[in-house]
């Protein structure tokens, strides 16, 4: 049972449609070093980060005295290391006077990382008058809310399949192998300098990908599993007054 659940943990965390796989590190030597280590071992299991936090930055305008422009010197050269290391966002989160509690807290800095933005409800007053739970009880509500998830039909619908894909040798190869043209191409794909033949390689192995019948069959209940998520999260909304959607998070294979 322990191992079933573990196999639908990875395939939600495979899927960016379904969750962000984010690395919190402080830019210090080896809390990246361990990270980037950690990217690589995801990545064998087809888990891709999607936003790392770099936490408790010095801001500039707080360097003051010789000891603090020396930590912000060497934070300022794990920052772009980090850049160097993950080709997806990065967060910055200033080092703060006192500890971050509560909602107001959380808006506060939010507000104070993204910027004034009234279209992601920084501001609302909606957010500051919200009751925090204890984690024992959120934790039991978040179970509760992924049990009856995965009593759907349609969850049910893309167990099987999702199986299956991972049983068939040969729709593996295939999608190993684009795969690997796809992390070949990643660093070029940044800079728009792939050649036309480099493409028209990856273009013919996607499609020899999406043409394996497990991976149709995979695909299409991928695709109502995920339209099923979307109507929860459209519910919840409703529900809680913001956008529950725009505070988690929009396969495999691009």
């Amino acid at each position: 049972m322990a191992k079933k659940r573990l196999g639908k943990v990875i395939e939600m965390m495979r899927d960016p449609n379904l969750s962000t796989f984010a690395f919190v590190m402080y830019p210090e030597a080896t809390p990246v070093l361990e990270a980037y280590r950690a990217a690589v071992e995801l990545r064998t299991v087809g888990i891709e980060p999607g936003l790392v936090v770099a936490n408790l930055v010095i801001p500039p305008e707080n360097v003051t005295t010789p000891f603090v422009q020396a930590r912000r010197t060497m934070q300022e050269k794990y920052l772009a290391e980090i850049n160097e290391r993950f080709s997806v966002p990065v967060v910055q989160i200033p080092l703060q006077p006192s500890k971050i509690k509560g909602s107001k807290a959380l808006s506060a800095l939010g507000a104070k990382v993204y910027g004034e933005n009234k279209e992601n409800n920084m501001d609302d007053p909606i957010l500051s008058d919200i009751e925090v739970s204890s984690p024992s009880v959120v934790w039991k509500a978040a179970s509760d809310f992924a049990n009856a998830l995965a009593e759907t039909p349609q969850f049910q619908a893309f167990e099987q399949p999702a199986w299956q894909l991972r049983q068939d040798e040969k729709a593996q190869a295939v999608l190993k192998a684009f795969r690997d043209q796809q992390d070949s191409l990643k660093g070029l794909s940044i800079l728009k300098a792939v050649s036309s033949k480099d493409q028209a390689e990856l273009d013919r192995l996607k499609e020899n990908l999406f043409s394996q019948p497990n991976m149709v069959a995979n695909t299409q209940a991928e695709a109502e599993l995920v339209s099923l998520y979307q109507s929860v999260g459209s519910v919840l909304s409703q529900s809680i007054g913001i956008d529950f959607s725009a505070a988690t998070s929009s396969g495999c294979c691009g």
